[in-house]
């Protein structure tokens, strides 16, 4: 990965505040006497003010039985219903992984004003986001290849069990460096309910598939493996691969005009021709896995449950050849970290 100067540091900075896909009065923070007392639960204390989205989805920092937590509650009992069910089963799934994870559902409850919340536990780590700006240059390609490995899995995992996350990005990726070390430790939160009945462009800006520009339909698995590839896009440049620009004057990342990004994604879409910036990573196995999971026609992108031992290994090997061999000793010592596979009845 190149080495990341001051100015691109605040540019990575500023598009945390640029990136988001919400109004301004989706992102508003709720006031007002309303949400005081709300959602009049004894053993759920709301700590800061809540924020609401134009969707219904309400989101508060809480203290659940004195533990820190997320309360999440929505008027959508599909929606609740999905999320928790999905939660709870891939925090079975990812258990024995060791390195990947989602957030514990603590309690659920519904409201008398029709809203439908769990509490899910305080996440552990910092934002992917966050991490990459905090790498250091000498370590950052090293890092980055042993980071990208346990967010692949996850998401090959998702959809193993038919689950996708739908809308993933840096800031819904927590990282947490193992006493400093090259393992990690990575969880997923922010889950959104997608199938192909979706409304497109769904999503934070910048991570949002091509075909959801060009007025094709909702692709769920295909979007996962788009948003994925977009966000290693994130950690090797520092910025997502379509939707933003340096300025000249400013050390800050632009949003591009409308009718720019609409034509650049139709282009993608429809024909297949990608006007990115070319993936600054030296490890050419990640570079390979990256263009390929943002390939812009859906039927050219690659699945993620195609992913396979042999690419990993390459990654953490940094592309370089090696004997058949080894490969075959390693694929086999991941294997072991698999969970077992379901028997059909």
């Amino acid at each position: 990965m190149r080495l990341l100067s001051a100015t691109i540091l605040l540019s990575m900075a500023a598009v945390v505040l640029l990136g988001s896909h919400l109004t301004p009065t989706a992102l508003a923070q709720t006031a007002g006497s309303a949400l005081n007392n709300w959602p009049n639960q004894n053993d759920v204390e709301t700590v800061g003010k809540y924020s609401e989205r134009e969707d219904g989805l309400r989101t508060v920092t809480v203290k659940y039985n004195g533990n820190q937590g997320l309360l999440k509650c929505t008027p959508q009992l599909s929606r609740h219903n999905g999320e928790v069910k999905a939660l709870e089963t891939l925090g079975r799934r990812f258990e024995p992984l060791g390195d990947v994870f989602v957030p514990r559902v603590l309690h659920t409850f519904s409201t008398g004003d029709g809203y439908y919340c769990m509490v899910l536990e305080a996440t552990d780590g910092i934002t992917l986001r966050k991490y990459i700006l905090s790498l250091k240059n000498e370590k950052s390609e090293a890092l980055l290849a042993r980071l990208a490995m346990p967010i692949v899995d996850g998401v090959k995992h998702m959809h193993q069990e038919g689950i996708t996350h739908g809308n993933i990005n840096p800031d819904n990726i927590f990282v947490k460096s193992r006493d400093g070390s090259l393992d990690f430790k990575v969880t997923f939160t922010g889950f959104e309910p997608i199938d192909r009945n979706t409304p497109p462009k769904r999503g934070m800006y910048g991570y949002i598939p091509p075909e959801e520009y060009a007025a094709l339909r909702v692709h769920p698995y295909e979007r996962d493996a788009w948003m994925l590839g977009a966000t290693l896009y994130f950690a090797t440049n520092g910025m997502p691969p379509y939707g933003y620009t340096y300025s000249k004057n400013h050390p800050v990342l632009l949003p591009v005009p409308t009718k720019d990004l609409q034509n650049a994604m139709n282009e993608a879409a429809v024909h297949g021709r990608n006007s990115y910036s070319p993936i600054q990573t030296k490890n050419q196995a990640l570079l390979d896995v990256i263009k390929e999971f943002l390939a812009g026609k859906t039927e050219d992108r690659l699945k993620v449950l195609e992913y396979s031992d042999l690419r990993k290994i390459r990654i953490m090997l940094g592309g370089a050849p090696t004997k058949r061999p080894f490969l075959e000793n390693m694929r086999d010592k991941l294997k072991t970290k698999m969970p077992p596979k379901d028997t059909p009845n």
